[in-house]
């Protein structure tokens, strides 16, 4: 009898210290979820929630197919957004299960304020503490945060720079027949011409001459002064002849008177 009791005794001790233990995180992991339950063991954090999502298909299948999302968008979501929420208000949440068979159907919940949940980093809740059952009907939208563009560099204005003027002037080459036609000589003043000094002109007194015998010299056909041609030398020396034959004459007439 006695061996018994001690049998006994050493069974409730070993019991007691067992219960006094603390709970580890790899007791937590070995825990089963309850029935209908959309993970197959409890979890108190984000990374083994997500964990367990990357790692079972059969889970990743069902939460894809109740958020209406592909399997490959399911787990980034997850890691960018869930995060460990608190309950803000007491009440009955909605809160949706599974069957053994993948039948999902809708259910309620009681919650406290102040309980822990799986939510979104809002505040909102997504997933029920420990099981990960959604209380959600699908994900909420997240806006994409928008890559802000790198600031422009401001561009100081440059002063002006000096502008520089070119003196250009184009000659045209004008012909001469064309230049004496379109150009008008330029006036010339007759007293800013210089007085030259021109060939002495022989005074004849009058009678001693013809008329005619003049009008050669007042020709000037060089242009630079009186230069004598054969032909008004051969004029000249007739008229003298002819004007020495005349006086010769005279004195005979009277004469003979």
């Amino acid at each position: 009898m006695l061996r018994w009791t001690l049998k006994i005794g050493t069974l409730v001790l070993a019991g007691l210290l067992l219960a006094g233990q603390p709970v580890t995180a790899a007791s937590q992991k070995r825990q089963r979820t309850p029935p209908d339950s959309f993970l197959w063991q409890k979890v108190n954090s984000v990374p083994e929630f997500i964990a367990q999502v990357k790692g079972n298909p059969a889970i990743r299948a069902r939460m894809a197919r109740h958020f209406k999302v592909a399997e490959k968008d399911l787990v980034p979501y997850l890691e960018r957004n869930l995060t460990v929420v608190t309950v803000k208000k007491t009440g009955r949440y909605p809160v949706w299960g599974v069957t053994r068979s993948g039948r999902i159907y809708r259910s309620t919940t009681h919650y406290r304020a102040g309980w822990r949940a799986f939510g979104m980093r809002d505040g909102s809740v997504l997933f029920k503490w420990s099981c990960g059952n959604p209380m959600m009907a699908s994900l909420p939208r997240v806006p994409v945060p928008i890559a802000k563009a790198p600031p422009v560099p401001r561009i100081t204005a440059l002063p002006p720079a000096p502008r520089v003027y070119a003196d250009v002037v184009e000659t045209v080459e004008v012909p001469v027949h064309v230049a004496s036609e379109f150009i008008p000589p330029s006036p010339i003043h007759l007293s800013a011409v210089p007085q030259t000094a021109g060939p002495a002109v022989p005074i004849i007194e009058r009678g001693a001459l013809p008329v005619w015998l003049l009008v050669p010299l007042a020709f000037d056909r060089g242009g630079g002064g009186f230069i004598p041609e054969p032909s008004t030398l051969a004029l000249f020396g007739a008229g003298g002849l002819a004007i020495a034959g005349l006086r010769r004459r005279k004195p005979k007439a009277t004469g003979s008177r």
